[in-house]
């Protein structure tokens, strides 16, 4: 029985060793290729303003985005369970890109939003993060897409626990 365990315990002992020579020759190989080193090198510049459509199924109202929030419409006629709405008047402002740390106006005609974002390091994705929401954007040329969740944020607990959204967004650059 005893030969046996060792014989187990020296095959484990080599498969780590052979893993993990192989996880570090994996990573020289990586770092060592010019294509892999440059895309972490290079940043892209992102444009500054991106307009589109967002698209909201909602439980209440989670944020003054939503055109039948309180602010807008009274407490007496706002949302109150199930809901959504598509609104044409979506805005993502860059105000401000450190390689790839991004601070961002995020909002439409009735409420906007500070958030901050980050690129990935290939440049095709962009996770963008307020106090509101956490959505995922992919990246095409000059348009942007991604979709996320959301829970309330008037500032009390309990409104962020009983109001929340799933979000869509679909934008284009603008000149």
């Amino acid at each position: 029985m005893s030969i046996g365990l060792h014989f187990r315990g020296s095959f484990v002992s080599s498969m780590k060793k052979v893993i993990g020579l192989g996880f570090i020759a994996t990573l020289l190989a990586l770092s060592s290729n010019p294509s892999f080193s440059q895309s972490r090198d290079q940043v892209v510049q992102l444009p500054k303003v991106w307009t589109g459509l967002q698209t909201a199924t909602t439980f209440g109202t989670p944020a003054k985005l939503h055109s039948r929030h309180p602010f807008h419409v009274g407490a007496d006629k706002a949302s109150k369970g199930f809901d959504h709405f598509t609104d044409s008047g979506f805005k993502l402002l860059i105000t401000r890109q450190e390689g790839r740390h991004l601070e961002i106006e995020f909002g439409n005609s009735r409420h906007s939003l500070a958030a901050v974002g980050t690129l990935s390091f290939d440049g095709k994705m962009m996770l963008v993060k307020s106090q509101f929401f956490t959505i995922p954007f992919t990246i095409n040329g000059n348009r942007i897409s991604g979709c996320g969740g959301a829970n309330g944020n008037d500032g009390t607990f309990d409104h962020w626990l009983t109001n929340y959204a799933a979000l869509c967004f679909e934008a284009q650059a603008q000149p």
